[in-house]
């Protein structure tokens, strides 16, 4: 039986904050309580007093869900030429291939050899995976925090490829099990595993976090997003995966990516799936930064996806329609949607930080090696708005390894 959800509060307060500020004054300095705090910001919860502007405070904000799915036709597997959209506008498309899984992680990604899910040869080899799983160390010694909706823990794709137990938290139930919950076919179920899956291909020797911030209708709170970066932070990832958003911004967010940026770790969010010229937030406000990118779509011709969010914002594009991916129960399917596209650049970051790169470099080689898409006719539409370009493994690590 599923863990009643923790109580969470109905506005957040996010405000500056010395570490030799105790979080007493500051809950006295603002009513409510603290609910995140770190060593330059805190969160309170339910506040009675905003601050005053000359303090530097933001003023309080509804705890809005950061992903939302449509709850009046439940998403279901359907035939193959047929489509069923969710989250913020034209959300993640999901197709009806889910087959039993065959193979375990160990005999389908081992030992630099191209032997990931069949399904995905024409994609990953046109990103140049085969030659990275042989130029590469695959990830070793880094993290990707994925903070979604959970992981099927017990999967056989992730034997032995998940972090250590006591990296885990599940913040929708307040527990260390972030395992997905819910049905096949309904809200997000499979959201996270999916996500989980692709970041693995493309790293397989690097640990997956699983930080659960969903429940199983695919909604969140600003908080518990906030939350789940500072706890990757603070138990060792090395990047960290968002294939999620809001349509606005939240204080919270901001300041926890940049807790993230301030210990040198990685961030990589989803455009969004609106088709139009604005990004979810938080990558709506990555553009230019050296340890942040929002990541878009592109279909098998590098042309931009039909459903993917595209700007300035966007710092590169990556394959997301269609991809192979682990299910929970031990399925597999194909997968579309800038949430796929995600962790494909967080994957590809895993391999340039094993390869030594620091982070910053890691990302401006990976930007650098992108694969020019103004050209392409069909994206003559979207010129200066696809970012860098789309991943290009081959150039990224040649730039790495020379």
């Amino acid at each position: 039986m599923p863990t009643p959800e923790v109580q969470r509060p109905s506005s957040i307060l996010t405000v500056a904050a010395a570490p030799a500020v105790s979080n007493e004054t500051l809950e006295q300095r603002y009513g409510g309580k603290v609910a995140l705090r770190t060593g330059t910001f805190a969160v309170l919860g339910n506040p009675t007093r905003a601050p005053l502007q000359a303090q530097g405070g933001a003023r309080p904000e509804p705890n809005r869900d950061v992903l939302s799915v449509p709850s009046d036709t439940p998403p279901t597997f359907w035939s193959s030429t047929s489509k069923i959209s969710w989250g913020r506008s034209t959300g993640d498309l999901w197709s009806s291939t889910v087959t039993d899984w065959t193979g375990t992680a160990q005999q389908l990604w081992s030992g630099g050899t191209y032997q990931g899910l069949p399904a995905n040869t024409a994609v990953w080899r046109r990103i140049g995976l085969e030659g990275a799983y042989a130029d590469s160390r695959l990830g070793a010694g880094r993290t990707v925090a994925v903070i979604d909706s959970g992981v099927d823990l017990q999967h056989p794709m992730f034997t032995h490829l998940l972090s250590a137990p006591n990296t885990w938290r599940d913040f929708v139930d307040g527990d260390a099990r972030p395992q997905e919950e819910g049905a096949v076919g309904q809200g997000a179920y499979g959201h996270g595993t999916v996500v989980a899956g692709i970041a693995a291909q493309v790293a397989p020797r690097a640990r997956i976090m699983p930080l659960r911030v969903l429940d199983h209708t695919g909604r969140g709170d600003a908080l518990n997003v906030a939350a789940a970066i500072v706890w990757a932070v603070d138990h060792g990832a090395d990047v960290i995966n968002l294939s999620l958003g809001t349509a606005e911004p939240f204080d919270a967010l901001q300041q926890a990516v940049a807790y993230a940026n301030s210990r040198q770790v990685l961030v990589v969010a989803a455009a969004g799936n609106s088709d139009r010229p604005e990004l979810d937030h938080p990558a709506a406000g990555f553009g230019g930064q050296p340890l942040n990118v929002a990541v878009g779509s592109v279909d098998s011709d590098d042309l931009k996806s039909s459903f993917s969010s595209y700007g300035p914002a966007v710092g590169l594009m990556a394959p997301g329609e269609q991809v192979a991916a682990p299910y929970p129960g031990a399925r597999a399917g194909q997968f579309s949607g800038t949430s796929m596209s995600t962790p494909v650049v967080a994957g590809a970051l895993a391999l340039g930080l094993s390869q030594g790169a620091s982070p910053e470099a890691a990302l401006e080689a990976l930007q650098d090696g992108a694969l020019q898409l103004d050209a392409l006719p069909g994206n003559r539409a979207y010129q200066g708005q696809l970012g860098a370009g789309r991943v290009n493994l081959t150039d990224f690590l040649d730039d790495l390894n020379d």
